[in-house]
């Protein structure tokens, strides 16, 4: 899921719930570092190089996808 997503000025600010627990991370240009992988899977690279999936988009709770929708 998605707690909170903010936006400044092409930078935007993640905080997530992972497989791995709570992780919070940057994306610069998320037009440029989301990738649609198909089947409503969205890979998102933060300005570390680290990879974070969401495998089924259309099963996010509502909040989340607002969130993510706003971003991407």
């Amino acid at each position: 899921s998605v707690s909170a997503i903010r936006d400044e000025y092409g930078t935007s600010y993640w905080e997530v719930q992972t497989n791995r627990g709570q992780r919070e991370f940057v994306v610069q240009n998320v037009s440029e570092n989301a990738q649609w992988l198909g089947d409503h899977r969205l890979l998102i690279i933060d300005v570390d190089g680290n990879r974070f999936e969401i495998p089924r988009l259309d099963e996010l709770d509502k909040k989340s996808l607002g969130l993510v929708e706003q971003v991407v």
